[in-house]
């Protein structure tokens, strides 16, 4: 008897404590989802990129779904082998490390970041009147910086 009253007392509280911690969960986890397709972007394009090439639009979608995913699970291994011979000439202090560095800060921070930058911009400009360029690009840079830090730690 005790569990009912206090089962009701808890959904049917006027302060709404619940609903708002459910929403904050959601948003972090939608967050979170955000991040990691911005961190796979270069990888799921490129293997898009290479699927269009191999498949025509009349093929199932589930087959297309699979060959993105084998794709760019076979460019995020090249990527790491790269990045492994990377580290390897760094330490031999052989200079081909850093052209090679270049291209993959490009290609896994900058670019994910240049391609969101508008619609950060058209939210913040819609946010915030005054300093909305100087906001956009402390955004874009914190998540250049989340990506670079997650590729190179």
């Amino acid at each position: 008897m005790g569990f009912k009253k206090f089962s009701v007392r808890w959904f049917n509280s006027d302060n709404g404590q619940w609903l708002f911690e459910f929403f904050i969960r959601v948003f972090l986890v939608l967050i979170r989802i955000f991040l990691k397709l911005l961190l796979f972007f270069p990888f799921i394009a490129a293997g898009y990129f290479f699927t269009q090439l191999i498949l025509q639009k009349t093929d199932h979608g589930i087959l297309w779904m699979v060959m993105v995913y084998i794709f760019s699970v076979l460019f995020y291994r090249i990527f790491s082998i790269i990045k492994y011979s990377m580290f390897i000439l760094r330490g031999k202090n052989n200079p081909i490390w850093f052209l090679i560095f270049l291209v993959s800060v490009f290609t896994t921070s900058v670019f994910p970041v240049w391609l969101v930058y508008d619609p950060i911009k058209n939210w913040v400009l819609k946010l915030a009147h005054s300093g909305a360029d100087l906001i956009t690009w402390i955004i874009c840079g914190f998540l250049g910086w989340l990506l670079y830090r997650r590729h190179y730690r």
